[in-house]
């Protein structure tokens, strides 16, 4: 079974999407930051009246963000899986007047569909992760934005080290264990695998930011940069040429 099908699996549930609309997802607190902090790069950086397109919106949180901007003319609104894109378009129906929504497999070919430069922005939070090949994956940003436009992308990241890996590992194990103020080593090693199995189970390929960093610059990015991170979470910003 592909990383792809993994993951579409997993996110094209009903269920599954309906459930993930009522939590906020994992560590909420953490990643309402980090799309904060996308938002901001996109009101700063998109000229106002431009069009944006968003890949993997999920249930259309991020989404939600940026209509409430007011900065762009069009919007249309991706994701792999149809489950959670129905939440979205339910949650943001009559929301902007030039909100599209379409599934679309960014694992795939898709940037076909919409031609060349014809977007000002690309945005995507918390969905890339389940890509395996993302060079293929940023090329394909990088010929739908018009000269100059901009890419922000927030995601899921790896460490690039055995001590990096157990400390994210610990954090996000204390996540799931709420924070407690103490607890046994061998829970924690205990929730620590759990959390690997079902990052895998979900068809997450997490990359390091150097990787990224290194694999936008090598898809034809300019003025490449990581300007937030907090321990499996970062902000990327990368730039087409004029």
């Amino acid at each position: 079974m592909s990383e792809r099908s993994k993951s579409l699996q997993v996110y094209d549930r009903p269920e599954f999407a309906e459930r993930f609309r009522r939590s906020g997802g994992f560590a909420p607190e953490r990643k309402e930051r980090m799309l904060e902090v996308a938002r901001e790069l996109l009101l700063v950086l998109a000229p106002k009246q431009s069009r944006l397109l968003e890949l993997g919106a999920g249930t259309g949180d991020f989404t939600r963000k940026i209509v409430a901007s007011k900065r762009f003319d069009e919007i249309v609104v991706t994701d792999g899986a149809a489950a959670m894109l129905d939440v979205a378009t339910e949650r943001l129906a009559g929301a902007h007047p030039a909100l599209r929504f379409e599934v679309v497999d960014f694992n795939g070919q898709w940037a076909g569909r919409y031609g060349m430069t014809c977007f000002d922005a690309v945005v995507s939070t918390l969905a890339l992760h389940h890509t395996v090949e993302k060079r293929p994956l940023f090329r394909q940003v990088f010929e739908v934005l018009k000269p100059g436009g901009i890419f922000v992308l927030g995601d899921h990241m790896a460490a690039a080290t055995r001590i990096g890996r157990y400390l994210i590992g610990r954090d996000r194990a204390l996540e799931r264990l709420k924070r407690p103020d103490v607890v046994a080593t061998s829970l924690l090693e205990e929730v620590m695998e759990l959390d690997r199995q079902r990052q895998f189970d979900e068809g997450n390929h997490c990359e390091p930011v150097s990787v990224y960093l290194a694999t936008l610059v090598e898809s034809g990015f300019e003025e490449v940069e990581c300007l937030w991170q907090d321990f499996w979470m970062a902000v990327f910003v990368a730039l087409k040429p004029q």
